[in-house]
């Protein structure tokens, strides 16, 4: 305003703005030359086409296992990608996957993506736990969980365990079943099942001369010097797998197919995985019950030699992958025809490493390692 008159209004604003903050200058000029001035700030934002992204998954894995963190993002407009393991940045990673290699108890933790566009930045956590790795054997599993026996109606149908994390096979399963009662036994089957379907009827049409048990722990295993009794009374002990119902087969879900008589039908199988208890009444008119049941596996590791390499005055140097507490033989060869022993040792760990300190003299030299 000016009481001789404003000539001009003028500012030297562009004709676009670039995207941020602005500051304009207006110049107001009156009929005698005064000048005032003042200032604009003008705030340009960006248009943003929005931005999703799939969550992380909490995984649970075992030792030595590759481990892959993926999620997809969804926008028009560019977008960064910033990968944390518990709140720190980790170097290089910096895609929409994460993958970890040979995974420790070290790895385990909290792992964030950060998901960045021009106005919005996403943030997915996932929780990776490495579970310990199983060493010794025979390792066991129990679920104390009670399991009901009625007329044709067992809950739970099955019950289960799952073991984890074995680094081997199988050569030795047995069970125990803890707290079985029921007012007329021969009229319960019970039949174990491994990861792979494989079935083994523990007991089948056992009358154990008609009375009802209560309580009784009863241990099965191939070596067991006795069958449950089909006359005599049934008593807690250690018993050998036993079928008086001729193979008859247990309602779905259990195997459809022919079951083994002995537990040694378990032996070189893989044991992780979801073995499962399927108990089950065939006759109207009792009840009875299991209070948990116990599942025992002896195992054997496979023996690798891995990592070779040669030290720094050219012996030769290996890593014996096997299983802690299992002596292994480690013998040397020229021709793969002769071999000699020449390395005995039982490892505290599974992981054990020998030298050859007499390689270097040979142009060829072979190895294996035996249990």
């Amino acid at each position: 305003m000016d009481n001789c008159a404003v000539a001009t209004i003028t500012n030297n604003a562009p004709a676009s703005y670039p995207i941020g903050t602005n500051f304009v200058t207006w110049t107001a000029l009156d009929t005698s030359g005064n000048a005032a001035f003042c200032q604009q700030r003008v705030i340009v934002q960006r248009t943003c086409s929005g931005l999703n992204a799939s969550p992380l998954t909490n995984q649970t894995v075992c030792p030595n296992s590759s481990v892959l963190f993926l999620t997809t993002a969804t926008t028009l407009d560019p977008i960064t990608f910033l990968w944390r393991f518990n709140g720190q940045a980790i170097p290089g990673a910096a895609t929409n996957s994460l993958t970890l290699l040979n995974v420790g108890p070290a790895n385990s933790g909290i792992y964030t993506m950060e998901i960045s566009s021009p106005c919005t930045v996403i943030t997915n956590s996932a929780t990776l736990t490495v579970l310990p790795p199983v060493n010794v054997s025979p390792v066991s599993f129990t679920n104390d969980s009670y399991i009901n026996i009625s007329d044709f109606s067992i809950d739970p149908y099955p019950s289960v365990i799952t073991p984890r994390c074995i680094p081997g096979t199988i050569t030795k399963v047995t069970v125990r079943l803890d707290g079985f009662s029921h007012y007329f036994p021969g009229d319960v089957n019970i039949l174990l099942v491994a990861p792979n379907q494989t079935g083994v009827k523990l007991m089948a049409g056992v009358r154990g001369d008609d009375n009802p048990v209560f309580n009784l722990v009863l241990t099965f295993s191939d070596a067991a010097v006795n069958y449950l009794p089909y006359f005599d009374p049934i008593t807690n002990g250690l018993y050998k797998p036993t079928d008086y119902r001729n193979g008859a087969l247990l309602p779905p879900p259990a195997p459809q197919s022919g079951y083994f008589p002995t537990l040694s039908a378990f032996n070189g199988l893989d044991p992780n995985g979801t073995w499962a208890l399927y108990a089950y009444d065939d006759s109207a008119g009792d009840v009875g019950s299991l209070g948990g049941w116990t599942l025992n596996i002896e195992w054997r590791a496979p023996l690798l030699l891995v990592n070779p390499r040669t030290t720094t005055n050219g012996a030769f140097q290996a890593d014996v992958l096997g299983q802690s507490g299992v002596t292994y033989v480690i013998e040397r060869s020229t021709n793969l025809t002769s071999w000699v022993p020449f390395l005995t040792n039982v490892p505290m760990t599974n992981l054990d490493s020998f030298i050859d300190t007499n390689s270097p003299q040979f142009p060829r030299r072979f190895y294996r390692a035996l249990q």
